[in-house]
């Protein structure tokens, strides 16, 4: 099997106005992404998603990842890694085994791309083995617990909402206390962690609700 085709299609969708949400960045507006398929002369196709400046990542797919994994077998998937994470030092890296990357493909949004194509790669793998994806990457499981992210209603707003999480079957929620927007929680003369979260906690406890808040960062 080899990889015939590698395309990358930019995307951006406008949130609309009445589900516009508070993120880490502020408020969210769009929404971006670069949708990455590679094909096979198997007819087996394979999806994957960068984020990253869409119109950026396409240009990279397109002029610098793509020549580089057509013709490859997409079994061979860390050797289709360390070409493109190595780039022009791909020979040298797959012939000694050693990664020599060249510090343009070690930051940035090319690993935005790289990411997307190996996705895309690893997709093809799984579909050719006849299993999940998250199988063909070695399972520790068969489930994951799911937490609804949220938090950044102010005051005691923020009870209604990771409450309305709870109600919906969310066992976990997770809250934030700073955004790049200036926005942020009052912090008490006296630190008082348990009553910082005192108010969303109450919302979503048992019976019917988290067992516990899921703090920024933490999962």
């Amino acid at each position: 099997m080899k990889i015939t085709k590698v395309t990358a299609i930019p995307m951006s969708a406008p949130v609309p106005l009445e589900k516009r949400h508070r993120t880490d960045l502020g408020t969210k507006v769009k929404s971006d992404a670069t949708l990455i398929r590679v094909e096979t002369d198997s007819g087996l196709t394979g999806i994957g998603a960068a984020l990253g400046s869409p119109p950026i990542v396409a240009a990279i797919v397109r002029h610098e990842l793509s020549p580089e994994v057509v013709g490859e077998d997409p079994m061979f998937s860390e050797r289709i890694y360390e070409k493109m994470y190595n780039g022009s030092r791909s020979a040298p890296a797959l012939a000694r085994g050693v990664t020599q990357a060249d510090e343009s493909r070690r930051r940035g949004v090319i690993m935005e791309a790289i990411s997307g194509v190996d996705i895309a790669i690893w997709d093809v793998k799984a579909q050719a083995l006849g299993i999940p994806l998250y199988q063909a990457l070695g399972a520790v499981r068969s489930a994951v617990r799911g937490y609804a992210s949220g938090g950044w209603a102010p005051g005691d707003e923020a009870e209604a909402e990771l409450g309305g999480y709870a109600a919906k079957g969310f066992t976990a929620v997770k809250m934030r206390v700073v955004g790049r927007d200036g926005f942020s929680i009052p912090k008490p003369a006296e630190p008082e962690p348990i009553g910082l979260v005192y108010h969303p906690w109450r919302a979503c406890h048992p019976p019917g609700g988290c067992h516990e808040p899921v703090t920024d960062g933490a999962l």
